[in-house]
């Protein structure tokens, strides 16, 4: 497919300047194979990729790319579920930006280390980074609306966290998440909307508006399907595990006559399983190992 083509051209690029000793340019072919290998879903490639770009970068000038390269490690050890590695890369990035002044390289590595501390599960700095990000001045709608969709999710884990206050205000993530959802959608690209629709369900079904959330759900489960990307068919479906549960079924109790039946109220459980049974399916055939015990959890 192209991200092979693409992959073996960066490769063959940086042996080949590496035998010219143009350490600048190898870097950046090095960068340019670490960013391949996160499209293909390949986090632990990326990060080594990274690094031998960072190896590379030590002149006086590299700062700007180096900082780049950072950011992309970062999101390499986030998709890998490395906590640690995602926020101190960020972090490191984030001081270099700082001192060199690039603000939208700056806007990017803040996005990166609120990402980090979200996976990480510090939903109250994940947020405050994002929410200072958006203030700062960077012409990338795209990155406004990745930063809209961080400040969701970590509004999302603080509600879990059974915490109150602004911060787990369902109004607010709602007009956060259609702001976001809107830019996604309309940028054309198949997996930003599908991002988009994932989050919308998760913000709907956190708002209670359970047709609209099964709506969204569907939506994005078709399109990662689409984009054969199963993580994301995976935590679709137990999203919509849990939109069954929420979204009870109406029977009819008590039938002797009509004036003595009444209507009563269950949990989709079936479809709940069946749902949950085939994202467990799903993330065990692409070794996913944290999908596999989400998902265990609902079935149990």
């Amino acid at each position: 497919n192209d991200t092979k083509s693409a992959l073996q051209a960066s490769r063959q690029a940086a042996a080949v300047l590496s035998r010219a000793r143009l350490a600048r340019e190898e870097a950046e072919a090095y960068h340019l194979t670490a960013k391949i290998h996160l499209l293909r879903l390949e986090p632990r490639e990326a990060v080594s990729s990274a690094a031998q770009a960072l190896t590379l970068l030590r002149r006086p000038g590299d700062e700007d790319e180096k900082a780049a390269v950072l950011v992309t490690a970062s999101y390499a050890h986030g998709m890998a579920m490395e906590y640690d590695g995602a926020v101190g890369t960020a972090s490191e990035a984030v001081d270099l930006c700082r001192r060199t002044g690039n603000k939208r390289r700056l806007k990017m590595a803040m996005h990166a280390l609120a990402e980090g501390y979200l996976i990480k599960g510090d939903y109250g700095q994940a947020l405050d980074l994002a929410e200072e990000a958006q203030h700062k001045d960077a012409q990338d709608k795209i990155l406004e609306a990745r930063l809209l969709e961080v400040s969701c999710y970590a509004r999302l884990g603080w509600s879990s966290s059974k915490k109150k206050g602004l911060r787990a205000n369902v109004r607010d993530m709602l007009q956060k998440a259609q702001a976001a959802s809107a830019i996604l959608v309309a940028a054309g690209n198949k997996r930003q909307e599908a991002d988009a629709k994932f989050l919308m369900g998760k913000v709907q079904l956190q708002a209670g508006n359970l047709h609209a959330a099964i709506k969204e759900v569907t939506k994005a489960y078709d399109a990662y399907g689409a984009l054969k990307d199963g993580q994301g068919v995976g935590w679709t479906g137990l999203l919509y595990a849990a939109c069954l549960l929420r979204s009870p079924a109406k029977l009819v109790a008590g039938r002797e006559s009509a004036v003595t039946s009444k209507e009563i109220e269950i949990p989709q459980y079936d479809g709940a399983l069946h749902s949950a049974l085939v994202a467990h399916s799903t993330f065990r055939r692409i070794g996913d190992e944290e999908g596999t015990e989400a998902a265990l959890k609902v079935v149990n």
